[in-house]
Parts: structure tokens; C-alpha cells; sequence
């Protein structure tokens, strides 16, 4: 079964249709303001993207980071046990030095995005696949409000072991739904 920050996000504040509609990669259900929102984000990704393929660096109205050789879109997938895969999209793997970003927008603050499970899942992703990584850095741009903040969250073994929690209790609560309701094939 395979497992990512958003499914088990998802899984864990009790959206299961969500959840279920991730796990297959179908569209879930949001609230109209929802959905507009997480377009604008798409939008801003998408665009990001672009200004660093051509440019190499992040444009000044996002961050004046400087980032060193990597990719961005770097999607992951590793083998955690007989049981799980884990996969995760970072939006910029920056192999140069360790580092991985992630951009946010919206209101939510990077402090905030920091406290989630998504940095610790980058990170074990990481060391299964033997990638060395020391740190992760999340940048927020509220479009609303034309203003950036950043954040950084550290490779530690509590931070590993936090996630390592999280799979072994919500994921085996996913896995065993799914395997009661036929879901895994």
C-alpha cells in the first residue's frame, strides 16, 4: 500500500472519501473556495517551476534563496516494509547540499506547515533511498497579501521516528479499512 503526507493527512483528520479518492487519484470533494484555492497553488507551482528550469534560482517576488544543484518535482517512491511504499512530490530537491524545499501558499504560515508530518515523510523517503539530506525548507508566499515567510525543519531522528509513529498507527488503521472494504489490489 502506498502512503504520502496527503493521504495519510487525509486518513488521519477522518476524511476517508478524500483519503480514498487520493489513494486512486481521482478528484475528492471540496467546498467550492477549497478547490479555488488549491488552484491558485497549482497555478503558482506550475509557474515557480518553470522560472527555476530557465533560470536556475527562485524568482525575487517568491525568495531570495539561492538554491544549489537539483530538481524540482522530484517525486520519490521508496520501500518502507512488506506492508508499505512511501512516496513524496518535493517541489525542489537540492542534491548540492542537502536540502529540501517545499512552497506553500495561501495563509497558513510556514511555522505552521513546519508542525505537519510532511518535512519527516521527505525525510525517511530520503534515507531509504540513501540521499543524504540535512534539512528542509519551507517557503510560504501568501498571494493574498503579497508577503513571504520561510521556515526550517531539521533531519533529526525525532523528526523520523515521529512519522515512523504515524505510518505504524494511522497507516496500519488505512491498511487494515482497506483491506476489510477489498480496496488494495
Amino acid at each position: 500500500m502506498r502512503l504520502s503526507y496527503s493521504f495519510l493527512s487525509a486518513w488521519d483528520r477522518g476524511d476517508i472519501d478524500n483519503a480514498i479518492a487520493l489513494y486512486f487519484h481521482n478528484k475528492g470533494s471540496y467546498s467550492q473556495e477549497s478547490e479555488r484555492r488549491m488552484n491558485d497553488g497549482i497555478l503558482l507551482h506550475e509557474e515557480l517551476d518553470r522560472y527555476i528550469t530557465k533560470f536556475g534560482n527562485l524568482p525575487d517576488w517568491f525568495s531570495n534563496v539561492k538554491l544549489g544543484k537539483g530538481r524540482t518535482e522530484q517525486k520519490l517512491v521508496a520501500r518502507y516494509n512488506d506492508i508499505f511504499e512511501l512516496s513524496g512530490m518535493m517541489d525542489y530537491l537540492d542534491t548540492e547540499n542537502g536540502v529540501i524545499y517545499d512552497w506553500k501558499f495561501g495563509t497558513t504560515s510556514a511555522l505552521d506547515w513546519a508542525g505537519t508530518w510532511q518535512m519527516p515523510l521527505y525525510f525517511l523517503i530520503c534515507d531509504l533511498l540513501e540521499i543524504p539530506v540535512k534539512s528542509g525548507r519551507i517557503i510560504r508566499h501568501n498571494q493574498y497579501e503579497k508577503k513571504t515567510d520561510w521556515c526550517v525543519v531539521h533531519n533529526t531522528k525525532s523528526a523520523r521516528e515521529l512519522i515512523e509513529n504515524v505510518i505504524e498507527t494511522v497507516g496500519n488503521d488505512a491498511y487494515l479499512f482497506f483491506e476489510r472494504e477489498g480496496l488494495l489490489t
